[in-house]
């Protein structure tokens, strides 16, 4: 990738950490099925919210990087382009 292009971002994300050391993703599906059998259908709500509470730092950590990367391929086709 173009170091010049996304500098500036770079040098405002060196203090961010991951949330998660590994791959959450097996504990997500165990807490999916868990709440397919759970029989109280309030609990069942309650645990699909922190379910998604929890899965929403990943999804917004991933939209963020596709962001940057569409704006990268943008930034390059514009260069080719002459603009």
């Amino acid at each position: 990738m173009d170091r010049k292009f996304f500098s500036d971002r770079w040098t405002q994300d060196t203090s961010w950490r991951p949330k998660h050391t590994q791959v959450p993703l097996e504990k997500w599906k165990a807490r999916a099925a868990a709440i397919e059998t759970e029989a109280d259908d309030l609990r069942s709500l309650v645990q699909f919210h922190m379910l998604r509470r929890d899965m929403s730092y990943l999804e917004a950590v991933i939209r963020e990087s596709a962001t940057d990367l569409d704006a990268y391929i943008q930034h390059q086709i514009d260069e080719i382009r002459g603009k």
